[in-house]
Formats: structure tokens, C-alpha cells, sequence
């Protein structure tokens, strides 16, 4: 027990151990060497001395190569995939329900459970939400919709019962949870409410057939075309028997209040979509969410559901997690070529306490430490075994003959393959990528720049001095690469904008409605203001999360507002 709440602790602080020990690194290597020239210098004659570089100094400096290699590969991967995303979206009708025909659009064995979790929500935004939820075709037939109330919100009852009243028959059902407040190791936030919220839909489905249930959570302000359901129709009946190791993303954009914030928060939040968006190219394997995203029930049931902890405060992450780990890194990927418009929140400090919470999923990491190691254990497991999220009972607390007897209801057994290796290094690079790799950046951009004058001065360093020359020349590209996925991301932005402009004109809901416009000027403003956004919403919000893990993985946090129709 001591050693497994160690491990524990420890892996939950892995980011904080090694932005720690990379400062000591830093400081060892530029220190030591100074102090050598310092001493040489003491006999005046440094100018023609020469001496060999100190052992922290050559390893130090190909650990800046390294992580200077590793910073362009984020903005070359973006930039691939929002031109795949671009050309692929070009190639399908959005507006016209073509992608499956009529009868099986509307087959009512395919069920979509909607949540929506809010917390001190305007009822406009959520009103808006669910207004254009109700234009799509197939509304009334396949979305059910569940608002996932939280119980300490004042007026959330009656907010959600007046929504519930005024939607009853736009949809198949509407109905709304409570989750309560005082649930021992539910921290508050978006992971605990949905959590509830699926316990109690787990329940509803209770006497459906699971397997063509398909949960999609969405945030309050997120408005989703119909294209978005009829292909996640038409990929959930394709897959036939692997339907349930499917996870469904889609790309996101800010394009409802863009041109009424200040463009570094505009450009904070198109870096924030482009981490989503690079891993929605063609072939991906590894897709994690940007807080939308769709999954079938027997999957939530196998993952054994949302976690309402601290730990899984970046509740999309850590469920995309779960999921991928409970099918040994076999889970599935899907990308549903519509993209989701969101709001960008309203001003710097709301935007700086948004990149705190991001930043905050530093705590997947240990998950991912910690789950990679329990996968190597049961490496050789060839099933797994789940029941119906609302009657989940440890079963590893059973007997096998037990289970296998019957007299355990309602388990499904899972064939697993064997433990892909591959994609765990995959899914952990890109955590590190996310939440390791900026404080890791920025402290080698600024050791580069006082270490390498001091190697200048001896013919002995001259490799590495060219070596530290080819780390700001990486630097280099990856500005570059901010150029051309700003041009990229252009087009993308206006394609996508202009059919939910259509669209919802189409509904009859344009009215009042907010849309933003990208033109070459805005882009120009926005690449002007980028320098900003790493210091102050990945560097800043980054060393506040991994120092206060270390005593602890709670964070209290506010909902920002949303823009709301009919209001600047």
C-alpha cells in the first residue's frame, strides 16, 4: 500500500520532477563551464587557452538539440493536418444529408445521448446550444438529450426544467441530472457532472440494446451541425463488431465572438485548437478530443466510465485515456469531418485561469505512467470483462468460475489483442508534447542564448558551438511553421465558418446570431501577438500546475462567459 500511493504520487508529479531536475541540468552545465573559464581566466591568458568542455556541458547540449528538434514537429503536424482536414472537408456535402440515405439516417436503432454539463451557465447560451441541436433532421428521431445539472448551482433545477419544458418534443426525449454536491472524492468540475450524468443515462438504456447507444458530450456554447451526427451515424453502422472500440473527434474553431476579443486571446485559442487538430490528419492512431467528442455506451462501460476526480480535470483527455488503456491501445480513432464552433472566452485573465485548467492535465501524465505499467503486468491477458456502467462491481474481486457460472448478470466479455507498444509511446509523447515540452523549450531557448557566447571562445567547443547554432536555427522553423499554419488554418476557418453560416441560415436561427470573420489583416495581427501567448498562457499557467502538484491535485475553477445571441 505505502509503495503503491508512492507510485502514485510520484507519477502524478512527474512533469513538476523533471522541469526540476531540467532547471538543475541548465544550471549545472552553464554554471560549471563558466566557473572553468572563470579559473583559466585568472592567469590572463584566456584568449589563447584552450580547454576541453566540462561533462555536464556535451550532454547538456545535445539535450538542447534534442528537445530543439522536437519543438517544430507539433507546428509541421498542424499544418499537415488542417490541410487534410481542409481538403477532406472540401470533398463533402455538409449541408445536404448525403452521407447515408434517409431511411438509415433516421433508423431508430441508432441512439444518440446528448450531454450537455454546465455549471452557472447563461440559459441563453445553453437555449442556443439546444436550438441548434433541434434544426438537425433527425433530431426528434435519434438525440436524446440529457442536461447535467450540478445541484450547488442556484436556480440550475429550474433553469434546466424550464429548458426541459420549452424542448420536450423538438427531440426523441429531453431530460436533465443533478449531480450532487457532496459525493466523497467528486471534485467539481465537467469530469464529476458527467460522470453522474452517464450513471443515470446507463440506467435509462437499461433494457436497449447497448451496443447502438452513442454517448456525445459537448460543452455548454458548442454548436454542432447536422453533418456531425449523420457521419457519426454512418461510421457507428459501418463498423459493425468493432463499433464499440471507436472514438469520435472532431476539429474545432472559434468563430462565433473572434473579432470582439483581443487577439491574444484570439491566438491562444487558435494554438489551443491546433493541438486537437494535429492529430485529425488522415491515418492517425492517436486523436485525442478538444472538448468535444462522441464514444458508444459498451465502450463507457468497458472504461468503466467518466472519472470524478481531480486527476481527471481535462475530462475528455483522461476519458479518451481510459478508453484507450482498457482496449490495451487498441482503441479506434474517428474523425468526423464537421467542425465544432465554440466562443473564445471574454478577456486575458479569463484566458490565463482557461490555460491553468489545460495545463492542470499535467496530472494525465502519471495516468499514463501508471496504466502503461499495470498494461505491461496484464500483458498477457486475452479478455477483459465489463457490465452496464450503472451496476459496475469490481469483478476482478470475483472468481473467474464464478463469473463464468452466470450468477454475475449482464457481463460482456472483451477479446483483447495484445498490448500495442507502439501507440502508448505515441498517446505519452503527445502528453509530453502538450504539457512537458513548452517549460522544456523555453528553458533551452534561454540556456542556449547564455551558453553559447562562453563556447564561442574556445576552438576546443567549436562542434558544439555549431550544434547550439542548429537549435536556434530549429527555433527558427518552427516560426516559420507558425506563418504557414496561420495561412492554412485561413482557409480552414472560412470554410468552415461559411457553412455554419448557411446552415444556420437554413434553420432560421442566423438571426442575431454571432459570426466572425478572418481576413489576411487579423492574421497578420494574430502572428504579430503569438510571441505573447507561450510565456504567458503554456509557461506560466505550465510552472504554476506542476509546482502546486506537489501539494496539490485540486483546482478550483470558474466558468468564463460565453457570448450570447442578441448580446455584444
Amino acid at each position: 500500500m505505502i509503495f503503491s500511493n508512492l507510485w502514485r504520487w510520484l507519477a502524478q508529479r512527474s512533469p513538476g520532477i523533471v522541469l526540476i531536475a531540467t532547471v538543475w541540468f541548465s544550471y549545472s552545465a552553464i554554471s560549471r563551464e563558466a566557473h572553468l573559464r572563470a579559473f583559466i581566466t585568472e592567469d590572463g591568458t584566456a584568449e589563447y587557452l584552450e580547454w576541453e568542455p566540462d561533462a555536464w556541458t556535451v550532454p547538456f547540449v545535445y539535450y538542447c538539440l534534442s528537445v530543439s528538434f522536437l519543438l517544430p514537429i507539433l507546428c509541421v503536424r498542424a499544418c499537415w493536418s488542417v490541410r487534410d482536414l481542409t481538403l477532406r472537408l472540401r470533398a463533402v456535402e455538409s449541408d445536404r444529408l448525403t452521407v447515408v440515405g434517409d431511411a438509415d439516417l433516421r433508423c431508430p436503432e441508432v441512439i444518440h445521448a446528448i450531454i450537455v454539463p454546465n455549471y452557472s451557465e447563461d440559459i441563453e447560451v445553453l437555449r442556443e446550444t439546444l436550438e441548434v441541436l433541434a434544426a438537425h433532421p433527425q433530431a426528434r428521431d435519434s438525440y436524446r438529450i440529457c442536461l447535467a445539472m450540478e445541484q450547488r448551482e442556484d436556480g440550475g433545477k429550474k433553469k434546466a426544467s424550464t429548458l426541459v419544458e420549452e424542448f420536450h418534443d423538438k427531440f426523441s426525449s429531453i431530460q436533465y441530472t443533478l449531480h450532487p454536491a457532496d459525493i466523497a472524492g467528486d471534485a467539481a468540475g465537467k469530469g464529476s457532472n458527467v460522470a453522474w450524468a452517464a450513471s443515470r443515462l446507463s440506467e435509462a438504456y437499461a433494457h436497449v440494446d447497448r451496443k447502438n447507444v452513442v454517448i456525445t458530450v459537448i460543452d455548454a456554447d458548442s454548436h454542432l451541425l447536422a453533418p456531425y451526427f449523420t457521419q457519426l451515424t454512418k461510421m457507428h453502422i459501418e463498423a459493425g463488431e468493432k463499433a464499440s472500440c471507436n472514438f469520435y473527434a472532431a476539429p474545432i474553431i472559434f468563430d462565433r465572438n473572434s473579432q470582439q476579443v483581443n487577439a491574444i486571446v484570439r491566438i491562444a485559442d487558435i494554438f489551443w485548437g491546433a493541438y486537437g487538430i494535429s492529430g485529425l490528419y488522415s491515418g492517425s492512431t492517436i486523436s485525442p478530443p478538444t472538448s468535444v467528442y462522441s464514444l458508444p455506451l459498451e465502450l463507457v462501460d468497458l472504461a468503466g466510465g467518466w472519472d470524478p476526480g481531480s486527476e481527471a480535470i481535462g475530462e475528455d483527455l483522461h476519458m479518451y485515456l481510459k478508453c484507450f488503456f482498457a482496449l490495451n491501445g487498441r482503441l479506434i480513432p474517428k474523425t468526423i469531418l464537421s467542425a465544432v464552433s465554440q466562443t473564445d472566452v471574454p478577456g486575458l485573465h479569463a484566458r490565463y485561469k482557461q490555460a491553468l485548467r489545460h495545463m492542470w492535465g499535467a496530472l494525465d501524465c502519471g495516468y499514463i505512467l501508471r496504466k502503461s505499467a499495470t498494461m505491461w503486468m496484464n500483458r498477457k491477458r486475452s479478455c477483459a470483462r465489463s457490465r452496464p456502467l450503472h451496476l459496475a462491481l469490481d469483478l476482478d474481486a470475483f472468481d473467474v468460475d464464478e463469473i463464468e457460472s452466470g450468477k454475475i448478470p449482464n457481463i460482456k466479455t472483451w477479446p483483447l489483442e495484445r498490448p500495442n507498444w507502439y501507440r502508448t509511446l505515441g498517446i505519452g509523447y503527445r502528453l509530453f508534447e502538450g504539457h512537458v515540452l513548452p517549460l522544456q523549450g523555453i528553458l533551452v531557448a534561454v540556456s542556449t542564448v547564455i551558453l553559447a557566447p562562453r563556447l564561442a571562445l574556445n576552438p576546443q567547443t567549436e562542434p558544439l558551438t555549431h550544434l547550439l547554432a542548429i537549435c536556434t536555427s530549429l527555433r527558427h522553423l518552427g516560426l516559420g511553421m507558425t506563418i504557414v499554419y496561420l495561412y492554412l488554418y485561413g482557409k480552414f476557418f472560412r470554410l468552415c465558418a461559411s457553412r455554419r453560416s448557411e446552415a444556420m441560415d437554413k434553420a432560421g436561427l442566423s438571426t442575431g446570431m454571432h459570426f466572425s470573420k478572418r481576413t489576411f489583416w487579423i492574421s497578420i495581427v494574430d502572428f504579430l501577438a503569438s510571441p505573447v501567448v507561450l510565456p504567458l498562457f503554456a509557461i506560466l499557467p505550465g510552472v504554476q500546475a506542476q509546482v502546486s502538484h506537489f501539494w496539490t491535485s485540486d483546482l478550483a475553477y470558474k466558468v468564463s462567459d460565453k457570448a450570447v445571441r442578441g448580446k455584444k
